[in-house]
């Protein structure tokens, strides 16, 4: 991956901008809000390749009962199959079959019978994290038949993009951008360098170049499967 201070150093030099102490602390706070939002922009895409994906395995915890299983706040949302791992053969994933209520949930534990060994662990509601990712609430998991807890909840998801401040560029060891490497020069890049420019410390010298940087910016978000919006709108997102 790179790191944020790669982008940076890329940025200014496309600049003309001779290193971070020229730049100052106003214009490079500029430029981290702006990777902060193009990489917000890549985790609201539909193609989640774009973003930074991770294998969630999760505890169980009992309440009343019944096992549930607390989805961390970093996960926006969980990719394909929820799995089940148990702590005896942790190698042996059983499949998950979601169900869309507890009510649904309780009616499978009187048809497929409640905890022993013979039965494993088949079904699930999910609550509190969207399908789509936008909603960033703490989820649950809770799982059924009730009595199976020596085990875990295994899945894919995608995770809450990072957040950078003006000290990480020049950290003693710079944080990596959490986006695969393949599409920073791609994607990224030419959508920070595109919401930089329209800094007024810069736009003044690229009226010849503002409809090419535009152009490529149009193109990164095509790619992404998003719209071309406003520029307001997608400072907002970063800032909620």
């Amino acid at each position: 991956m790179a790191t944020l201070k790669n982008i940076v150093d890329d940025l200014l030099a496309s600049f003309g901008i001779t290193g971070t102490v020229a730049a100052g602390d106003a214009l490079l706070g500029r430029i981290v809000n702006d990777v902060n939002a193009a990489i917000q922009m890549a985790h609201l895409s539909p193609h989640h390749e774009f973003g930074v994906t991770g294998r969630q395995e999760v505890a169980p915890t009992v309440v009343n009962s019944r096992t549930s299983f607390v989805v961390p706040e970093t996960v926006q949302s969980i990719q394909g199959a929820v799995m089940w791992k148990p702590t005896a053969d942790p190698t042996n994933l059983h499949g998950m079959s979601p169900v869309d209520s507890l009510d649904e949930l309780e009616y499978c534990e009187a048809l497929y019978g409640i905890g022993g060994t013979l039965v494993p662990l088949i079904y699930f509601h999910q609550q509190g994290v969207s399908a789509d990712g936008k909603d960033l609430n703490t989820g649950t998991i809770f799982t059924g038949p009730t009595g199976i807890t020596d085990g875990e909840v295994v899945f894919n998801a995608v995770i809450e993009p990072t957040s950078f401040t003006v000290d990480d560029v020049c950290a003693p060891t710079p944080p990596d951008v959490p986006m695969p490497h393949r599409y920073v020069e791609s994607l990224l890049i030419p959508i920070v360098r595109f919401r930089f420019a329209t800094t007024n410390r810069v736009t003044r010298n690229l009226e010849a170049t503002m409809p090419h940087l535009k152009a490529e910016y149009d193109i990164a978000l095509q790619q992404l499967g998003l719209a071309v919006q406003d520029l307001e709108d997608q400072t907002k997102q970063v800032k909620r």
